[in-house]
């Protein structure tokens, strides 16, 4: 068990990790206008409609067609989004089984589904996604920095 997470975490977050360290950001031959276009050219290679673009980030059609980039960025994003699972995690314990918080624990039933609490997942997707323009959003501005030097 030990040694599968070892392998899962090397996999799913030092591998991306070392993508991003490792390589640049794709040089584009035409200038964005805004994050929404740097994100089109970087992962699609070209400009979607705004109803395409995001029809695949929330569903993934079509599929990126760079995936050195789809690398780059979930080395960013799969560590944070992780972190942040994990101090919910953690939170939820205390909260559970130390604290006796009713008030947290009905909460998380608002959210069940089949008795399932989802309320940790549905956060760390909104915090993904936040990481995720965060990351786009500082390749934008650091692409602007090096086209207007």
């Amino acid at each position: 068990m030990v040694l599968t997470n070892v392998v899962g975490v090397f996999v799913f977050l030092f591998v991306p990790l070392f993508f991003y360290w490792r390589f640049p950001s794709t040089p584009l031959q035409s200038i964005p206008a805004n994050v929404r276009e740097f994100i089109c050219l970087q992962l699609y290679g070209r400009l979607l409609l705004t109803r395409e673009f995001f029809r695949a980030i929330l569903l993934g059609v079509p599929l990126p067609k760079n995936w050195l980039q789809i690398l780059r960025f979930l080395g960013i994003a799969l560590p944070w989004t992780m972190v942040f699972g994990s101090f919910l995690e953690v939170f939820a314990w205390w909260a559970s089984c130390s604290w006796h918080w009713r008030g947290y624990g009905q909460f998380r039933a608002v959210f069940a589904i089949g008795g399932y609490p989802t309320v940790d997942l549905i956060l760390c997707v909104a915090f993904f996604f936040m990481v995720s323009f965060q990351y786009f959003r500082g390749e934008f501005s650091s692409f602007r920095n090096d086209r207007s030097t």
